[in-house]
Parts: structure tokens; sequence; C-alpha cells
């Protein structure tokens, strides 16, 4: 996997989830995915601490979806984790809103996240963090992400996961976990 400044480039081409199959779009086929991180070189390595973890939560999330790595993917998650999604990429107002996962269920959630893997093909993955915030207490915050994750089915119905999303950390001990993320929204 090449390393450059700022940027994380991994191999897709794996196979992907689809228990959130009302989520599918259109996207030109590229051959990879990749982490992009929007700081500068200079602001990177300025940013306080939790700031670096957060951004390596990001990344350890993304290198799950990359690898089809479902222990991974759960490992970020906090035990009352809760995912709400939009019905579609333009549904902003909460009103609209469903959960389609339910509060956070180790078995339930690899279950769902393994067929998705079994039955879909990643074509690329790419998130770029556009802003983290942190809590004057250092123990919680959240990173807004731009995301473009491209999935297809055995039948070569495509899964686009194109948007922002707002992704919840919270301290436990000295780690970070994932406690409350927002479905993809188009702004």
């Amino acid at each position: 996997m090449p390393e450059v400044p700022g940027v994380i480039f991994s191999l897709a081409g794996l196979a992907g989830p689809a228990s959130l199959a009302g989520l599918a779009g259109r996207a030109s086929l590229l051959p990879f995915s990749f982490y992009l991180l929007p700081f500068s070189s200079y602001l990177y390595f300025h940013m306080i601490k939790e700031e670096l973890e957060i951004t390596e939560m990001v990344n350890c999330e993304t290198r799950a979806w990359d690898t089809q790595d479902v222990e991974l993917l759960i490992s970020v998650f906090h035990p009352d984790m809760v995912w709400p999604w939009p019905r579609t990429f333009q549904s902003h107002d909460p009103m609209d809103w469903i959960m389609p996962l339910g509060r956070y269920n180790k078995e339930r959630w690899c279950r769902g996240w393994q067929e998705l893997f079994d039955t879909h093909r990643l074509v690329h993955n790419i998130r770029e963090i556009k802003k983290i915030v942190i809590s004057d207490e250092k123990d919680g915050g959240f990173a807004v992400v731009d995301i473009d994750t491209l999935w297809i089915d055995g039948n070569n119905n495509p899964n686009q996961w194109k948007g922002r999303v707002c992704k919840v950390y919270t301290k436990m001990g000295d780690d970070w976990k994932l406690i409350m993320h927002t479905g993809v929204l188009t702004y």
C-alpha cells in the first residue's frame, strides 16, 4: 500500500455488503479506492492528539471497508452505537429518517455486514475528512467525512454511498469509539 503525505491508497475489488440495499446509485468505475486527508501537510502535523486519534478512527474504518474485515469494522463501534439513515440522499429532514440497524448488536451487525461483503464487490471507496471537532473536555468529537463508496452485486447492480456523513465519537478509557453515525446525505 503506497503512502503519500496526506493520502493513503488501497486497492479495491473485493466482495461487499448489501444489507442497506436501498442506498443504490451510480458512479464511474474506478479501479481503486483511496482516502484523502484534506488538511495540508502543515496542518496535519500540527493537529492536536485527539484530532489525530479521530483521523486514525476514520482510517481504521476505511481499511475495514477496503479489506471487508467485519471484525475490524465492528472494533470501531461503541456498544451503544446507533446509525440512523435518511430514506434518500436528499432527506435532510430527520423526520424522514429510519433506523434499519437498531442499536449495536455484535452478532446481528456482523451477520449483516458479512452478507454485504459476501454478495458485493467493492469498486471504490473514497473518504475525505472535511472537519474534525473535539469537545473542550477532549472526551467527545465528530468528523465530517465526504464519502464515495461503490459496491456492485452479483447481478451488476450498483449500490453507491455518495455524500457527506457525520461520525460521532466518544472516549472510552484510552480509546475512541464510534457512538453515532449519520447515513449519507448530499449537500
